[in-house]
This record gives structure tokens, sequence and C-alpha cells, in this order.
């Protein structure tokens, strides 16, 4: 069974511990949010990455598909906070507001 290796705010990993196998080799299963480089144009969102196929799975269990699927909701939610400070308009100052500004 897989084990919780790394989890913060940006990563979360998982990772299967085999007998004589050298800790750089273990399966492992890792989702990641940030901002990513692809043909030159920066996208953000979320990768998730995993072992080769020679490698045996990595077996989450129950608990553990549920502290990803938490880990992506917080990233998704992240990221549309983010989406939403980017596309936010300037709001049009109300008629009575606009009224300070001027002296006669």
């Amino acid at each position: 069974m897989a084990t919780v290796t790394t989890n913060t705010d940006v990563a979360l990993e998982f990772k299967t511990f085999l007998p004589a196998t050298p800790p750089d080799n273990l399966p492992f299963i890792i989702a990641q949010i940030g901002a990513w480089d692809i043909s030159g144009k920066a996208e953000t969102g979320i990768v998730i990455d995993c072992s080769g196929p020679d490698d045996p799975p990595v077996v989450l269990t129950g608990d553990n598909a549920r502290k990803l699927a938490k880990w992506l909701t917080r990233a998704a939610d992240k990221l549309d906070a983010a989406d939403n400070k980017q596309q936010k308009k300037k709001r049009a100052q109300p008629y009575e507001q606009d009224d300070d500004d001027y002296r006669f």
C-alpha cells in the first residue's frame, strides 16, 4: 500500500515502499499545483504524475484516496481564487462618490 511522503499546499505525493528497491526508484503518484511552461506559454493548473508502466502500480487506500480528493479540491479552489483576482474588473463608482472629487 502507498504511504504519504509529501503533503503540502503545493504537492501531495504517495509512494509504495518495496524491499530491495532504491528510494529513487519507488513507485509513486504525485499531484502538484503551479505555473507550468507549455510551449513557451505559462499555464496555471494541476499536474498529476506517476511511476512508469514497468513499475508496480501505487495502490491508494480509501483513506489515501480521500486525502487526494481533499487536496485536489483545495488546489482547485486556489486556482479559482487566482483566476478571479486576474479577471476582476474595476467597478464603476456610484454617482454620489464622483461628486466628492470635484471642488467648485
